[in-house]
């Protein structure tokens, strides 16, 4: 079998790789810290995993345009396993292996997450135009409570038993069939939900947050990454619900038996959906003391100014050089 890559460019990709999974690594790592920190509030949840998300996207850029800036004690050195061993294929064909099974999953996971935007789009198609004049008017009700600007398109479904949002610049709020039997209350709260994420962009961030985990889908942090950064758009988007116009409790109840019916039914998995995460913790933030503040502009700005010229060092910084045996200057490790 010709090997598609040399030994010398396997090395390289091996590298590159292995500096990836590591850097992307720290920077979830710390946006869990960080969030941890500021579980108290949803809104700065939500910021913290926002530049966390951009900073994934950035960091493979970031990487092959900076010039690398060598921080290593310690350089590796492996020549005698090359001349002796023969480790020098060996690494070739462990670097080809990683650099394929890598490009060959990302490419999976994009052609699903392809294939699952598709899906949504055709059965929002499918869904018929809500005409209930109730429904309409408790639309432009939630749409005035949460000074939403974008009307979302209102359409119902046999197909699912959760509501859910999709879309962007165009963006559709499914209701199950039973919604119509639900009342004022509960699909007022349920509609101010849904057009929080609508103004908000959240559908965007989560298809954002579904490209950098096909991207990324190695390191399992990404997964968590994923999940957390799900579970703080929504618990923002539930605080919408406190509002004097509105019921928590009558919003928990439906929150709660919509999450019932939906784990026995299929879910759309490029939506918004109503009733997903942890329902239980987000009944209990509802009423629990939390700072409901939101995130102001001096604390985006920081936060940005900050995190900058770090991801800058992180993605330039060099942790290990590799070097031969006999040229090595500073304390070598020897793979012999």
């Amino acid at each position: 079998m010709t090997s598609l890559l040399s030994g010398h460019e396997a090395e390289i990709t091996t590298a590159i790789a292995t500096t990836v999974f590591v850097k992307s690594s720290i920077v979830i790592l710390a946006a869990i810290i960080i969030g941890h920190l500021a579980s108290r509030s949803a809104a700065r949840m939500v910021a913290v995993w926002t530049m966390s998300l951009g900073a994934l996207v950035t960091l493979p850029f970031l990487i092959a345009a900076l010039p690398s800036w060598s921080v290593a004690a310690i350089d590796v050195s492996h020549a005698s396993l090359d001349t002796t061993y023969g480790m020098a294929a060996v690494r070739a064909s462990a670097g080809e292996l990683i650099f394929l099974v890598w490009v060959l999953g990302a490419v999976v996971s994009l052609i699903r997450l392809a294939s699952d935007w598709r899906a949504a789009n055709r059965l929002a198609r499918r869904a018929s135009s809500v005409a209930d004049i109730r429904m309409i008017r408790l639309l432009a009700a939630a749409a005035r409570i949460v000074s939403c600007g974008k009307i979302p398109q209102l359409r119902t479904t046999e197909e699912l038993s959760t509501v859910a949002v999709i879309g962007w610049l165009r963006p559709v709020v499914l209701m199950p069939a039973d919604a119509a039997a639900w009342s004022d209350d509960e699909v007022l709260a349920v509609l101010c939900h849904e057009l929080t994420h609508v103004k908000r962009n959240d559908w965007l961030a989560m298809l954002t947050g579904r490209f950098v985990a096909a991207v990324y889908w190695p390191n399992p942090l990404i997964h968590l990454a994923l999940r957390l950064s799900s579970g703080s758009r929504e618990m923002l988007a539930d605080e919408a619900v406190l509002d004097d116009r509105l019921r928590v409790d009558v919003y928990a109840g439906r929150l709660i038996a919509t999450a019932r019916a939906s784990n026995a039914t299929p879910q759309l998995s490029v939506a918004l959906g109503f009733a997903t995460g942890d329902v239980d913790v987000r009944v209990r933030a509802l009423f629990a003391r939390r700072d409901r503040r939101p995130v102001s502009r001096r604390f985006g700005l920081v936060g940005s100014l900050a995190a900058l010229p770090l991801l800058l060092v992180l993605a330039a910084a060099e942790p290990w050089t590799c070097v031969p045996a006999s040229t090595s200057s500073t304390t070598a490790i020897s793979c012999d």
